[in-house]
């Protein structure tokens, strides 16, 4: 695919998810067919957070205290952010679920306040 192709789905994406028509807790997939496409889309949304200076940090602490994934948010108003997540190569699909078991944890529209959020993404086939 085309860097145009990426571009065009990070800015479609990004432009969705600042609209404000998502609530806490939504979560949204990206099915890829490829590697290369999870990078490709990657590096766009990355591109394009950073460009319009909205671009944060994410980490996935385990129960260990073990930083085991990191990865980048849109930053929203009110504190507010999006976690994105990819699964690369050799990332099991079970590291979602746990992921998303601690609810102050995982919620892809993360609000700070009683503990500061401590989870990781990965992404084979998912992008959001």
């Amino acid at each position: 695919m085309s860097n145009e192709f990426y571009k065009a789905i990070a800015n479609r994406l990004i432009t969705f998810l600042r609209s404000g028509q998502i609530s806490s807790g939504d979560r949204y997939w990206l099915r890829l067919d490829n590697q290369e496409m999870i990078e490709g889309i990657r590096s766009e949304i990355i591109d394009t957070l950073n460009s319009q200076k909205i671009i944060g940090e994410y980490s996935f602490i385990n129960e260990y205290g073990e930083e085991t994934y990191k990865t980048h948010t849109l930053e929203l108003p009110d504190e507010k952010k999006i976690v994105f997540v990819y699964q690369l190569e050799g990332m099991q699909t079970d590291f979602f679920a746990t992921m998303r078991s601690d609810p102050c944890r995982w919620s892809h529209i993360c609000k700070h306040g009683s503990r500061a959020p401590r989870h990781r993404g990965h992404s084979h086939n998912y992008a959001v």
